[in-house]
């Protein structure tokens, strides 16, 4: 016989914090800039860090 799993987390609950309240309060060229400041944290080439702002 199998047992049970047992889940930390309901499905759907959330842990941290709403997503969408933060999606909803940033704008498009804000959100492409913390984009941008995590790649670069990555080590990424120059020339890539350069061909996402291209693209």
């Amino acid at each position: 016989m199998q047992k049970k799993t047992v889940r930390k987390y309901k499905r759907g609950d959330s842990t941290g914090r709403n997503s969408k309240k933060i999606l909803d309060a940033l704008t498009l060229d804000e959100m492409f800039d913390k984009f941008m400041t995590f790649k670069k944290t990555e080590a990424l080439a120059p020339r890539t860090i350069q061909e996402l702002y291209i693209l």
